[in-house]
């Protein structure tokens, strides 16, 4: 008798993007990456920020490509007005 094997679909593999962005103080920059959701179906982008609390460390947020988009736009519109002073 043959054995059946379920066989699990793998996982998506997510494109690898790493960027390190650099900001006003010269001490800190953040990162941005992307991995993969729990089910492989959609890359989230990670940012990982300075945590000036006495612990460090980073303070992490996951964005699917929809909180990407909404931060781009804000980017963008803060772009405009600080242009227009």
């Amino acid at each position: 008798m043959k054995a059946k094997l379920l066989q699990m679909p793998g996982a998506i593999p997510v494109e690898a993007f790493s960027k390190t962005v650099s900001t006003v103080e010269p001490d800190v920059n953040f990162a941005i990456r992307a991995v993969a959701n729990e089910d492989g179906t959609c890359p989230l982008c990670v940012v990982d920020l300075p945590n000036p609390s006495p612990h460090g460390g980073h303070c992490r947020a996951l964005l699917t490509s929809a909180n990407v988009d909404q931060l781009t736009a804000a980017l963008a519109a803060f772009r405009s007005l600080c242009r227009q002073e």
